[in-house]
């Protein structure tokens, strides 16, 4: 008997590339069913073309302050200057390979900048009972308000 050795290895793969993050690795995804009116399903890929990535995005959109889509966990925390995952590998991996803590920065109450790594909350005492929040872009407006003594919005 003659022996049949065959090369399975696969050297032209039969569909559509595997999808990569930035840095090069290959993300894996499973076929999910999803019942939608044919119309919003005719319209979305008229819209957006590809029906599976335009769904992903609308999930990770509306998600996005109540999930880490990096470390796939809801440790989610509010602080001041917006929100941040609060999953101590993401933290300490945080800068070296992995994006950062912060998911989604907020605005600054006073001149509606957002706030970001560079610019973040500032506090002044507007009186004994309040303190007033605003960001590094328009703290020195609000300072010479204060020593002139000008109401808000003047």
């Amino acid at each position: 008997m003659s022996e049949n050795k065959q090369d399975w290895a696969v050297t032209n793969p039969v569909g559509r590339p595997q999808k990569k993050d930035k840095d090069g690795n290959l993300i894996y995804r499973i076929p999910t069913s999803i019942y939608l009116d044919i119309r919003m399903k005719e319209w979305i890929i008229k819209k957006a073309g590809n029906l599976s990535e335009w769904i992903e995005k609308m999930v990770r959109h509306a998600y996005q302050n109540q999930y880490c889509f990096h470390c796939f966990d809801d440790n989610i925390k509010e602080v001041e200057h917006g929100w941040i995952c609060c999953n101590e590998k993401h933290r300490a991996r945080a800068g070296r390979g992995a994006p950062s803590i912060v998911l989604q920065y907020k605005q600054c109450p006073n001149c509606e900048s957002w706030f970001n790594h560079l610019n973040m909350p500032v506090h002044f005492d507007k009186s004994f009972e309040s303190t007033y929040v605003c960001c590094g872009i328009c703290k020195d407006q609000f300072r010479k308000e204060l020593e002139n003594g000008e109401p808000e919005g003047e």
